[in-house]
C-alpha cells in the first residue's frame, strides 16, 4: 500500500469511528430531549424553506412531520456510514465483491448495538423498525456507489475509444 493510500485509509477509518460515535451520541440523549429537539429542527428548516404552511394545512404531515424527519435521518446517516465504510473498504485493499456484504454487515451490526444502547436510556426504546431504515439507508447507499462506479468505469472505457 502506497503512503497516499495508507493516510486515506487511516483517515476514511477515522471517519468511520467518528460517524459512529456521532450516531451514539445522539442515541444517548433522553427521549424526551430528542424529540424536542429534533421538532425544533424541523420547524425552524420548514420556516426557513417556506413550507411551514404547505405542512401545516396537510393535517396527517402536520401530526406526523417530526416523526417523518426523524426516520428520514435515521436513513441517511446510515447511507454515510455506510458510504464511509465502502471507501475505507476500499482504501484497505479489500474485493470489491465483498464490501457490499461487509459494509451492509457492518452498518446492520452498529444500527442493532445502537437500538440495543437505547433501551438503557431513559425515555428511549428499542425499535426493530429502526434498524430496518438504518440498513436500508446503508442499502441505498451502496446501491448509488455501485452505480456510479459502473457508469465511471464505462466514461473511462469510452475514453480509450
Amino acid at each position: 500500500m502506497s503512503k497516499k493510500v495508507n493516510l486515506m485509509f487511516i483517515i476514511s477509518a477515522i471517519l468511520v469511528v467518528a460517524m459512529v460515535l456521532v450516531i451514539f451520541a445522539f442515541s444517548t440523549q433522553q427521549g424526551d430531549i430528542s424529540t424536542g429537539t429534533s421538532k425544533e429542527i424541523l420547524d425552524s428548516l420548514l420556516e426557513k424553506l417556506g413550507i411551514q404552511s404547505y405542512i401545516e394545512k396537510n393535517e396527517w404531515i402536520y401530526e406526523h412531520r417530526n416523526f417523518i424527519f426523524r426516520k428520514i435521518l435515521h436513513f441517511f446517516e446510515y447511507a454515510i456510514l455506510a458510504t464511509l465504510v465502502f471507501i475505507t473498504l476500499r482504501f484497505g485493499n479489500v474485493k470489491l465483491k465483498y464490501i457490499p456484504a461487509i459494509t451492509i454487515l457492518f452498518t446492520f451490526a452498529v444500527a442493532a448495538i445502537d437500538e440495543y444502547y437505547q433501551s438503557h436510556i431513559p425515555g428511549r426504546s428499542p425499535r426493530i423498525r429502526d434498524v430496518f431504515i438504518d440498513t436500508l439507508g446503508s442499502i441505498a447507499a451502496i446501491i448509488a456507489i455501485l452505480l456510479r462506479m459502473k457508469k465511471f468505469s464505462r466514461i473511462k472505457k469510452d475514453e480509450v475509444y
